[in-house]
């Protein structure tokens, strides 16, 4: 197989990790959403939500990880969950919805396979955007930001990789 075969089978395998992920992070949002709004309005707090949320994280970065064929998988997702654990828990007082971004968007730069021509930075800074994007939109366009807010961590660190690849060719 020739380079740019590889590198075009690599690229399609991301945006499948990135596609599935999001399918995962999606009901996971959900799941916290119903949760906190729930738990908001008094009535009984919903504790399936809570654990059905908590335990599709982990999931998310796995699929990213094994679908995106990452090179150390088990690596990747110990250092995904850490980022998600760091990340969600600092913002999770302040506002529920961005913390569930934030989190699979810290975890997804460590979990998604970096191709070579990718830098942690440019994953970085996609990450932030796609959790500033989420927060103004949730903030200000409510139902727009909770339908569109599931799909932006793993889409910007994918819109990343891609803006560096054309960069470098």
């Amino acid at each position: 197989m020739t380079a740019v075969g590889r590198a075009d089978k690599e690229f399609l395998r991301s945006w499948l990790a990135i596609a599935l992920g999001t399918l995962v992070v999606t009901t996971s949002f959900w799941s916290t959403v119903y949760a906190f709004t729930t738990s908001a309005t008094g009535e009984q707090s919903p504790a399936w939500a809570f654990a059905l949320a908590a335990s599709l994280i982990p999931m998310a970065f796995v699929i990213l990880a094994i679908v995106s064929a990452h090179l150390r998988p088990g690596g990747a997702v110990t250092i995904a969950m850490l980022l998600a654990a760091a990340f969600g828990f600092v913002l999770l007082p302040f506002d529920p919805a961005t913390a569930v971004i934030a989190a699979y968007s810290a975890g997804g730069v460590a979990a998604l396979r970096r191709p070579a021509h990718s830098t942690i930075r440019a994953r970085a800074v996609a990450a932030f955007g796609a959790v500033l994007l989420a927060w103004a939109l949730l903030w200000t366009v409510t139902i727009v930001g909770l339908a569109l807010a599931p799909a932006l961590p793993f889409t910007f660190i994918g819109l990343a990789d891609l803006a560096m690849r054309g960069r470098r060719q």
